[in-house]
């Protein structure tokens, strides 16, 4: 795919590509702010996958023994012809309860790799905080030249003005005839303020040239920040894709195992007819093939035998 293909590219590659240091200056210097809090956030996404997955992995190992637990409910269900069915949507549940605890048992160990990744990441970020610390130096050193240099500008100016307000003062004296005392104290404030303006001119080229100074040196290592930052970032980048991707593939398959289980007790059921269902009752629970018969009348044989007489003797004797 595209993105493994991206993903394979070299760093030198990459770096052609997209480099932090064209895009990271501006007029504020706010670049080595932004990336230096961007590896911050870095950190923080790599805690927060990790919440993610512990979170992802809670749901399916919970439905998982709920569908356990609703196996067991099936399992007690009334019998009769759809007995069989019953056995099947328990053995469905059964497989899906296994295979979301399975998924859930993945994802902790995924977990696990991911906790490890964001713990050698805070080392590194640490390490990472030693070597910029030149730049960020450099940066204040740049920044506090730059208002030096606002600084003797605006005395610079501001003396420039007093100059030329002197002058202009001082030229129309002359003009107007004011007396020579007089004139002499505007000359005299002129000069003061031709030498203050030599005086803050020396001082703003100064500046001027130190921030020169300040501002090579930032730069210089501005460019090793935002090589080191980008190769740390690129590095964060590739591993979270590696997280993300083994992640998906965990999703995908377990949503393939679900839709292969569900594909066999379709079948299963399928194959489990009315006829069948109804066979399987008769064979299990059938109590034989023998109807009952009307009752006959059975003549005893001692019917057939009559009854004794008593003899003509037995008949003339004397009571007793």
């Amino acid at each position: 795919s595209k993105r493994r293909d991206d993903l394979s590219r070299s760093f030198e590659t990459r770096m052609n590509a997209v480099t932090f240091k064209k895009d990271f200056w501006g007029e504020k210097n706010q670049g080595f702010d932004v990336l230096y809090h961007n590896m911050k956030h870095g950190h923080n996404a790599s805690k927060d996958f990790v919440e993610f997955l512990r979170e992802r992995a809670s749901l399916d190992e919970s439905y998982g023994k709920s569908l356990h637990k609703q196996a067991k409910i099936v399992s007690a269900a009334s019998n009769g012809t759809f007995t069989p069915l019953w056995a099947l949507m328990r053995s469905s549940k059964e497989r899906l309860g296994a295979i979301h605890a399975k998924f859930g048992q993945q994802i902790a160990e995924l977990v696990k790799d991911v906790e490890k990744y964001s713990a050698t990441q805070k080392d590194r970020h640490k390490m990472m905080k030693d070597k910029l610390s030149p730049t960020s130096e450099a940066l204040q050193a740049l920044e506090t030249s730059q208002g030096l240099v606002a600084k003797s500008r605006k005395a610079y100016l501001a003396a420039c003005h007093e100059l030329e307000e002197t002058r202009e003062a001082f030229v129309r004296a002359q003009k107007e005839g004011h007396k020579p005392k007089e004139l002499e104290r505007l000359e005299a404030r002129m000069k003061k303020a031709d030498s203050n303006v030599v005086s803050a001119e020396t001082e703003y080229k100064s500046m001027v040239e130190r921030q020169e100074s300040t501002t090579k040196d930032f730069q210089t290592k501005m460019v090793i920040a935002c090589d080191r930052l980008q190769e740390l970032e690129d590095h964060h980048l590739q591993q979270m894709h590696l997280f993300v991707d083994k992640y998906l593939n965990l999703e995908e398959n377990k949503d393939k195992e679900i839709q292969n289980a569900v594909k066999i007790v379709r079948i299963q059921t399928l194959e489990q007819t009315v006829s069948k269902l109804m066979m399987e009752f008769i064979q299990v629970k059938g109590t034989g093939k023998a109807r009952p018969v009307p009752a006959k009348f059975e003549v005893s044989s001692v019917k057939s035998v009559p009854l004794p007489t008593m003899t003509k003797a037995a008949t003339l004797s004397p009571s007793h």
